[in-house]
């Protein structure tokens, strides 16, 4: 079973830092207080416990943090005192979009298969040309439309 401990860490030596240095200097008295008390340098950070020393910014870390350490394997994992972490569902995989080149061959797969069965079909439809009624081939009104127009302008 995993060994777990509570740590109180202050952090406002931090504050001695210059202000654009104060996160990642707190970063480093947070491992080096780690080391120091787990006598190991296998140590790794957890996102809440990361997410809570920048979460104001670079300028102004915590003061101090509560942790809770616990040894998986042969390494220690710190954390912030009561984050859970949050359980994403699993996503289904979306197809992977086809390359340009796959995309075309298939393209022209397609085009191959088709075109002798469009060529059949036309062939009959050039066969009974009789059927087809004849077009009407009349004049637009639009000249007549003119022409009224002239009337009412006048």
């Amino acid at each position: 079973m995993a060994e777990e401990k509570i740590y109180t860490i202050p952090l406002r030596d931090a504050y001695k830092a210059p202000r654009p240095v104060r996160a990642r200097k707190a970063m480093t008295y947070l491992k080096g207080y780690l080391k120091k008390h787990l006598k190991t340098e296998d140590i790794l950070i957890g996102p809440g416990l990361n997410h809570e020393i920048w979460s104001r910014g670079i300028k102004k870390p915590p003061r101090k943090v509560k942790v809770t350490v616990k040894k998986e394997d042969e390494k220690f994992k710190a954390e912030l005192f009561g984050y859970k972490p949050k359980e994403e569902p699993k996503k289904e995989k979306k197809p992977k979009k086809k390359k340009l080149a796959e995309r075309a061959k298939e393209i022209i797969e397609e085009k191959k298969t088709k075109k002798p069965k469009e060529k059949k079909e036309e062939s009959k439809e050039e066969v009974k040309p009789e059927e087809k009624e004849p077009e009407k081939t009349e004049k637009p009104k639009e000249p007549e439309k003119k022409e009224e127009h002239k009337k009412e302008g006048e």
